[in-house]
């Protein structure tokens, strides 16, 4: 049966250099000669610093929420690259009034771009803890657009380059075509007619002319000049354009030019219809009084009284 105890060491392992290479062995694999890590102590540190790093957290979104929920929106800058926003655009900023200012901050320029097709670029700034500066470009209209109806109420659209109206104002601006009538909403294309006829008085005013535009119908402009330096005309001129699209914008005007120079027009009305292959000018003070029919029973009673 064997024992339950180890086995002593035999004498080859205790007497002798073996002995002591024994002892010199035990001795290094002594427990008075191992490390011992703090392992107590470094975990007491890594909890105290997550602890800190935990409350500095909890104090910095605090201070965020405070500080968000304290910043309420009072007054908002608008500008664009011709100087202060339009009424409209202005009007709708303080829609914001009393918002997170932060919060508004992040949303406002991407908000006023998809109200507004007029916008083409915005930009928002914070100034102070209750005011935002809010830059926009701003796309440039060529003409104002409106009715005989919407002038009196007053109501007029801009109109860019390209036909699309891009915003509505209150008060005029020249030039401002007087339509037929005005179905297009806001932010779409304006009738083929319609953009033609803006692409005119837009040549004509950056030519210089002074003048009235009216919309007659799907094929026709009627435009009214005034004496200016490049109409030395000074009496009542009624031009009419052609609304087809057959001829440029820029051509017809040009042809006026023309005509305009070197053309003699003496009546104090006169009008030319540029709707023709060859141009009229015709003398609106002539009048034609129509004869009168006579009736069968007025030649009858003349008949009868020369008898």
């Amino acid at each position: 049966m064997r024992s339950i105890y180890p086995l002593r060491p035999t004498s080859k392992f205790t007497t002798g250099p073996e002995r002591q290479k024994f002892k010199f062995s035990r001795s290094r694999l002594s427990p008075s000669h191992t490390f011992h890590f703090p392992t107590i102590k470094l975990a007491n540190l890594l909890s105290s610093k997550i602890i800190y790093i935990i409350l500095a957290l909890i104090l910095l979104i605090g201070f965020i929420f405070a500080f968000v929920h304290a910043t309420r929106i009072t007054n908002i800058n608008c500008y664009t690259q011709f100087g202060s926003c339009p009424t409209d655009l202005a009007n709708w900023t303080t829609g914001y009034f009393g918002n997170n200012l932060l919060l508004s901050w992040s949303t406002i320029a991407s908000d006023i771009k998809a109200q507004f097709p007029i916008v083409i670029e915005s930009k928002a700034e914070v100034k102070d803890k209750s005011t935002l500066n809010l830059q926009l470009v701003i796309d440039q209209p060529i003409a104002a657009v409106t009715t005989n109806r919407l002038s009196q109420i007053p109501l007029y659209f801009l109109v860019n380059k390209s036909g699309i109206l891009i915003t509505q104002s209150d008060h005029n601006l020249t030039p401002t075509l007087v339509a037929l009538e005005l179905n297009t909403p806001l932010g779409s294309k304006l009738p083929a007619s319609q953009t033609q006829a803006l692409a005119i008085i837009s040549q004509l005013n950056s030519v210089g002319h002074l003048f009235t535009a009216q919309q007659l119908s799907d094929e026709t402009l009627k435009i009214i000049l005034e004496p200016s330096a490049v109409n030395p005309i000074s009496t009542y001129l009624q031009i009419l354009f052609p609304l087809d699209g057959r001829e440029m914008p820029d051509r017809l005007v040009s042809a006026l030019q023309l005509i305009l120079t070197q053309a003699t027009i003496e009546p104090d009305r006169a009008q030319i219809d540029l709707r023709l292959t060859q141009p009229v000018i015709q003398d609106l003070t002539i009048t034609i009084t129509p004869t009168p029919i006579a009736t069968v029973s007025s030649v009858a009673t003349e008949s009868g009284l020369k008898r």
